[in-house]
């Protein structure tokens, strides 16, 4: 029993460590300084509207969280990198979008809304 206590712990320990050093903040999409330079921000409206995901220069988002899986729209690259976005969680399906160095634009209609993963990537 206090073996497997003990790995219960440790695996929460670990969760909660990468939830403490992840690079990713979401919140309502805020004014224009809220994505800083040096990030990569993701919103759920066109223009920059509505939730939005920030991501550090050299970050990466394996799997979007529930409500924000297939829900973006727009996009505004502030790093030195190309940030990729996927359709399927794990960096798996189709490639949406290669967002070069500070972009800001919506996405083209066919690729709104299907993000399900991103990451600085090189191409």
């Amino acid at each position: 029993m206090r073996k497997a206590f003990k790995s219960v712990r440790a695996v929460l320990a670990a969760a909660l460590a990468g939830v403490a050093l992840s690079t990713v903040t979401a919140t309502p999409a805020q004014a224009d300084g809220w994505c800083n330079p040096g990030y990569f921000c993701a919103y759920q409206d066109n223009d920059e509207g509505g939730w939005a995901v920030r991501v550090r220069d050299g970050g990466s988002v394996p799997r979007l969280v529930e409500w924000q899986n297939d829900g973006v729209s727009s996009v505004w690259n502030r790093t030195d990198n190309q940030w990729c976005l996927f359709e399927h969680q794990d960096y798996k399906g189709r490639l949406l979008e290669s967002v070069p160095p500070g972009a800001k634009y919506n996405l083209p209609m066919f690729d709104s809304d299907k993000t399900s993963s991103l990451f600085s990537c090189i191409l």
